[in-house]
């Protein structure tokens, strides 16, 4: 979307290097075509980056859903990515991974203006440019299901505390996301309840004509 020249509403734009920003975006596309699981997989990146240090203990799976679409990606990490400004600070962060482990993850912060590396990784093999001795003994203690990120605000790192502060403080979502698959698992014996929520979403055209579970 792109702002009108309507001076009234100027007071609603958010100043931004040098540009004014919308507040808000849209996301367009035909009923049943996959928006509303672009919020989901946004929520559950959220939901694992805040909480991964808590969930995954040894042998708990990583709650990535692969695309289903097509013969490979089943089998192919599930990646996030993230860029965003705090506090006059820009971060890039990024994950893969599948429902075993993490495949790579990175942090870029520019305190100073220019791009510079936090941590990058591969499988379990870690870089780092700053801090490297107290990084190192952090990485020590990640499993390969677990983020480094997450793991080392626990362990008050100041730079990944800083860029966890978005995820953690600056992003609301209006429901939980995992709810509606639970409520249908509760509901799954109740053919009543079955019926009146397949002729719901029959009524609301988002491509879905009947349902069953197995």
């Amino acid at each position: 979307m792109e702002a009108t020249g309507v001076s009234t509403l100027k007071s609603v734009l958010i100043p931004y290097g040098g540009m004014r920003i919308l507040p808000g975006a849209a996301i367009y596309g035909k009923n049943g075509g996959g928006k509303s699981n672009v919020i989901r997989a946004f929520w559950l990146a959220v939901q694992f980056i805040r909480n991964a240090q808590k969930t995954q203990h040894e042998k708990a799976a990583i709650p990535v859903v692969p695309f289903a679409l097509n013969d490979y990606s089943a089998s192919e990490p599930t990646e996030f990515s993230f860029v965003y400004t705090l506090d006059g600070i820009k971060y890039w962060y990024a994950f893969s991974a599948t429902k075993e482990k993490v495949y790579a993850e990175s942090l870029y912060h520019a305190p100073k203006g220019q791009k510079a590396l936090v941590f990058a990784r591969e499988g379990q093999e870690f870089t780092f440019t700053e801090e490297k001795a107290r990084r190192n003994l952090i990485s020590q203690v990640v499993a390969e299901n677990q983020l480094f990120f997450s793991v080392a605000c626990t362990m008050n790192d100041v730079a990944c505390s800083k860029a966890m502060t978005w995820f953690r403080e600056k992003i609301y979502f209006s429901r939980d996301y995992s709810d509606i698959p639970r409520q249908l698992l509760e509901y799954s014996n109740d053919s009543n309840m079955l019926k009146a929520i397949s002729d719901y979403a029959k009524a609301a055209d988002v491509g879905i004509e009947d349902m069953k579970f197995e």
